[in-house]
């Protein structure tokens, strides 16, 4: 049981890491999984608790697990509700994101750190905390949209190209073959032909 919630609670990971600041282009993609680090400093560990909050994090942890409970639920109906009551009793966030301080720790400095609190404890930083989810909404049928229309486009041009193909190199196989199936009957000698009279 508690197996299960820690695969979700991963999986709500990558996607919450997601909304975070990229990470400097020279980190090596595999790092977060390597051997766990000792945590940073209290100060430290206290700004990035407080940056996981800040820039919604947390929340959007919380939305994903239920998101996936439900789609878990809905998947395993045969499941008791009472294993799911307990599943979700059994996450903690707060261990998860102890285990994720010393990645930030690693990538930022505490003034780093402090700088990116100060945005979003900051007017705009709050404005741009509360519209993000409706931005990332919208932004998700957009992409949608274009990626239907993009697949339509590519689509359009495979069989353009098939088209193409087939008419230099299908078309000229067929005529070929067809003139060389014809050719032995054409010029074959008839040998049952009556023979004509003098």
């Amino acid at each position: 049981m508690r197996r299960l919630a820690l695969l979700l609670l991963l999986a709500a990971v990558s996607i919450g890491r997601s909304q975070q600041p990229a990470a400097p282009a020279t980190a090596p993609a595999t790092d977060a999984v390597t051997a766990p680090e000792p945590p940073p400093d209290p100060a430290k560990a206290e700004e990035i608790r407080k940056l996981i909050e800040n820039t919604g994090v947390k929340e959007n942890m919380k939305v994903v697990m239920s998101r996936m409970f439900e789609m878990y639920r809905k998947k395993f109906s045969q499941v008791p509700a009472d294993f799911w009551t307990q599943v979700e009793s059994d996450q903690n966030l707060d261990d998860l994101i102890s285990r994720l301080t010393p990645i930030y720790a690693r990538y930022y400095t505490i003034d780093d750190i402090k700088a990116i609190n100060a945005f979003y404890e900051s007017p705009t930083g709050q404005h741009m905390k509360e519209i993000q989810p409706q931005i990332l909404g919208a932004s998700m049928l957009v992409g949608q949209q274009w990626g239907r229309e993009m697949g339509a486009k590519i689509m359009s041009g495979i069989q353009a190209q098939q088209a193409k193909q087939y008419a230099t190199e299908g078309k000229n196989t067929y005529y070929t073959s067809v003139s060389t199936n014809a050719a032995p009957a054409a010029t074959a000698p008839i040998t049952n032909a009556p023979a004509v009279a003098h």
